[in-house]
């Protein structure tokens, strides 16, 4: 049955501008919400691996599609990078404007998701603002290079929505579409490998098996293809170093992740608190039951859909965990599903207020979930705008260093710190990978050859780590004239010459 027109009702329609801003306004609103909240991270330099996915980028398109980053293998995100590298090279702004602007396109992308899924309005645009207002997805607009993560939960996104269009329609231009968006969505980063396992979970808002089993089947098979192609192109590192760290320890940290999608803006202190409460014996066991039997009973009053959203961000963070790990940049995609979550909880909590007054609950309600959000994203904009100014810094050092001697002696660099730390799972990166890259940018076809040293073991997490060099061994680098020694000085924050 047609719907009734505002005619029919005893309503006056609505003028076509009126109609036409209240159709737009909403996403305008979304983009310039998160464009105003990070242009002025556009001017960050560049810092954790940049330099070197950027060098790779710069290589051209064929080599793009050959590069294997250890256990990553991410074609399309490369061939992005290397379309943005012909578009704006090593300047960082246009990197980040990328990422900002694929981080409101995601939001808009899960309003879209939850009217498919049958969530009103208000419920939607919560669910996006929440989303984009996260504290926990700072590395998705901080981080140069973090637009392979932000592209591919787009592209998974736009797959997922095909897909329901087919269910819905029958048509087979969205099976193909949701085929080739899941390809692409994968070759620009794994973390959509859990693509298949959503749409069967979505399969109960649309039970239509007979139209699910084609591009269902073509989704497993092309996840399987995958995993063929990057045992083809690895170098030798671990697929799944996730699993090395044992089923016991994957399903603890799976458990973490979890509690922190699910509860919005959750630090990784609090996560822990109430996980591994500081209690001893019986009482520490009792609290810990307690928590997994409300967490239990909360999923059982969830309604339908809310428990399938549930299930869906428990079912990517567990494979995520298992395959690499999780960090703040793969929270993004989870998040989706838990947001939609939250609006849908919102929606039911106003369900007894009519019109606009459910609307503006619903807004109301958001407020307090937000801005813990955006304390927490300001705090961390400042940390990597801090280590962009860091990862500069010490370029010129060694730079100023490097020029001061014409013979391009080998380089050793002691204690190349990891990142600042941010007082949670990951730090802000300064260098993990790339300052290799950075320096030979510096000296083209001349630059030094560049060994990481330690002074002694280096903190957890920190990669690259260096052998460890004992005081008498670098004093015996440093009095060596082929050498030159580096050390970085954390008070300063310089990288300053080792004299012997």
């Amino acid at each position: 049955m047609a719907p009734l027109s505002p005619q029919s009702t005893g309503r006056p329609a609505r003028p076509p501008a009126l109609a036409a801003c209240g159709k737009w306004l909403p996403p305008l609103l979304l983009v310039a919400l998160v464009a105003g909240f990070y242009a002025g991270t556009t001017t960050n330099p560049l810092a954790s691996d940049d330099y070197l996915l950027v060098t790779a980028a710069a290589q051209g398109p064929l080599a793009s599609l050959r590069y294997q980053g250890g256990y990553h293998y991410y074609p399309a995100g490369m061939l992005l990078l290397s379309l943005e590298y012909s578009l704006w090279g090593t300047a960082p702004a246009g990197y980040h404007w990328t990422g900002i602007l694929l981080l409101a396109a995601t939001g808009l992308l899960g309003v879209a998701l939850g009217r498919a899924l049958g969530l009103g309005e208000p419920a939607c645009w919560a669910a996006a603002v929440l989303l984009v207002g996260n504290g926990l997805i700072h590395e998705i607009p901080l981080w140069a290079c973090a637009v392979l993560h932000s592209a591919s939960v787009c592209l998974y996104l736009g797959a997922l929505l095909a897909f329901l269009g087919h269910l819905r329609t029958g048509r087979r231009r969205y099976a193909v579409g949701c085929l080739l968006l899941y390809v692409l969505a994968l070759l620009t980063h794994e973390q959509s490998l859990s693509l298949p396992v959503a749409a069967v979970l979505l399969l109960a808002v649309e039970p239509r098996w007979t139209r699910a089993k084609a591009p269902l089947l073509a989704m497993l098979v092309v996840g399987a293809v995958f995993g063929v192609i990057k045992l083809v192109f690895n170098d030798g590192t671990d697929l799944a170093p996730g699993l090395g760290t044992g089923l016991v320890r994957s399903a603890g940290a799976s458990l973490l992740h979890l509690l922190r999608v699910l509860v919005p803006n959750l630090s990784w202190q609090a996560a822990w608190q109430i996980l591994d409460p500081p209690l001893v014996g019986g009482l520490k066991l009792l609290v810990r039951v307690g928590v997994v039997a409300a967490g239990v009973a909360v999923f059982a009053a969830l309604p339908r859909l809310g428990k399938l959203l549930a299930l869906w961000t428990a079912a990517h963070v567990g494979m995520m965990v298992l395959a690499i790990g999780l960090s703040s940049r793969h929270y993004l995609l989870p998040l989706v599903p838990a947001s939609l979550l939250i609006g849908l909880l919102l929606e039911r909590m106003a369900d007894r207020w009519p019109g606009w007054r459910r609307g503006l609950l619903v807004a109301v309600g958001v407020v307090p979930l937000l801005v813990p959000g955006i304390v927490t994203a300001s705090a961390r904009k400042a940390v990597w705008a801090e280590a962009g100014r860091v990862a500069n810094r010490l370029l010129a050092d060694a730079e100023a260093a490097v020029a001061a001697r014409p013979d391009r002696p080998k380089l050793f660099v002691v204690n190349l710190p990891d990142g600042l730390d941010l007082g949670e799972s990951e730090p802000a990166y300064i260098f993990r990978f790339g300052f290799e890259d950075a320096l030979a940018w510096s000296f083209p076809g001349s630059a030094p050859g560049v060994v990481r040293l330690r002074s002694k073991a280096p903190p957890p997490r920190t990669e690259p780590s260096g052998r460890v060099v004992s005081d008498g061994g670098l004093a015996a680098l440093a009095a060596d004239p082929r050498h030159l020694v580096l050390r970085y000085e954390p008070r300063s924050r310089r990288l300053v010459v080792l004299h012997p």
